[in-house]
């Protein structure tokens, strides 16, 4: 019969100044220890690495969005605001 064992992930809680063992029921066992789903150091490294991604990803995007609203800025310095309205909504996003 195997034997059931709890994660020994540290835990933190509200009020204690020291951490104790999760306690949950253990699903894998790493490098001698054993952690539940939400501690397994593999589970945690994946999550980590899709949230970096996600965040990667929108910070590329903002700065890209950032980079082509100077370049229109740019485009737009020094014409007269009825030469803008002549161009129309979107010129920039067809000429370039």
């Amino acid at each position: 019969m195997s034997e059931k064992h709890t994660c020994e992930a540290p835990s933190y809680r509200p009020g204690l100044y020291h951490s104790i063992p999760c306690g949950r029921s253990a699903k894998v066992e790493r490098d001698g220890s054993w952690y539940c789903g939400t501690h397994d150091p593999v589970k945690r490294k994946e999550r980590e690495d899709r949230r970096q991604a996600k965040w990667d990803a929108d910070v590329n995007a903002s700065r890209l969005e950032r980079a082509w609203n100077s370049a229109a800025m740019d485009l737009c310095r020094g014409l007269t605001t009825e030469t803008m309205l002549k161009l129309g909504t979107g010129w920039v996003a067809r000429k370039l």
